[in-house]
């Protein structure tokens, strides 16, 4: 039997949503990984790879896209390009999905096999979207960017996987690093960490709503209508404190929040003050 994970290390570095394997020489295919992002047409598990090529090829909309994958994933013209010693065959070419969205969709293809014996022509698939490839880059640089800010404004920020309960610590301030830093550095579930900071690091009067306000049915709640949301609250020491949540990502794959924490009293006292002197002039 093939060694997958031996052809996948040469195969890739990088991981490519879609990968099958492919034996040229006994027109054989066999999906390691599949992923409707590269192709959404209904595919077997294992078969023929003249068959894969030709069902694929059909639901190229680009008439000349079609012609020029077809004739350069052609099995008998693959066979030949492994006796020059070329290791590679790769296309682009805009697929059509469904909604009648195009997409642009690269496949490559990269022999495995120990030498150039056509009796015996091993292969790597590869394919990925390239569209949605940009889209996470762009996605991944704004997150990157938002979390910076947050970190500059934030002393405490925590990425959370709301359904896990894992979270990543961003960073931390030396206060809550005495106070629970332990928990902090744990691989406890967030909702457990978080009953231990409301015990050690908020005001008595305010454990109760602070915890109210961090369990996963309210956040969901309140982050299926909007990005974000703050929750103020006071400390062990009576400062006041805020706490920002805000949604990550595709939720329709994995809820995401990343969590900022900051002593705000001064701020939240002027405003509070200011408030105050507000309703006094108009009573």
């Amino acid at each position: 039997m093939t060694n997958y994970d031996g052809l996948l290390s040469k195969a890739v570095n990088s991981i490519n949503p879609l990968m099958i394997f492919c034996n040229l020489s006994s027109n054989f295919y066999q999906i390691i990984s599949y992923s409707d992002s590269v192709i959404n047409t209904s595919v077997a598990f294992m078969g023929n790879f003249d068959s894969f090529i030709s069902n694929l090829g059909e639901s190229i909309a680009n008439p000349a896209c079609k012609k020029a994958f077809l004739e350069q994933f052609d099995r008998n013209t693959l066979l030949e390009r492994i006796k020059t010693d070329e290791s590679a065959q790769l296309i682009q070419f805009p697929y059509t999905f469904a909604e009648d969205k195009e997409q642009w969709i690269e496949i490559q293809m990269i022999f495995v096999s120990p030498d150039s014996d056509t009796k015996n022509v091993e292969a790597i698939l590869l394919g990925k979207n390239i569209n949605e490839e940009k889209r996470k880059e762009g996605e991944r640089k704004r997150n990157e960017e938002f979390l910076g800010m947050l970190a500059n404004e934030y002393s405490n920020v925590y990425s959370v996987d709301l359904d896990s309960e894992e979270f990543f610590t961003f960073n931390y301030s030396e206060r809550i690093s005495q106070k629970i830093g332990d928990t902090v550095k744990s691989k406890i579930p967030f909702y457990e960490a978080l009953k231990i900071y409301a015990g050690k690091c908020t005001f008595e009067d305010d454990k109760e709503d602070f915890l109210r306000h961090c369990t996963k049915d309210y956040l969901i709640d309140q982050l299926s209508a909007k990005d974000r949301f703050t929750h103020r609250y006071r400390n062990e020491s009576n400062q006041y404190c805020e706490m920002k949540c805000v949604k990550i990502g595709d939720w329709s794959k994995e809820r995401i929040v990343v969590f900022g924490f900051a002593v705000k009293d001064a701020e939240i006292r002027r405003e509070i003050k200011a408030q105050k002197d507000l309703k006094e002039a108009k009573e």
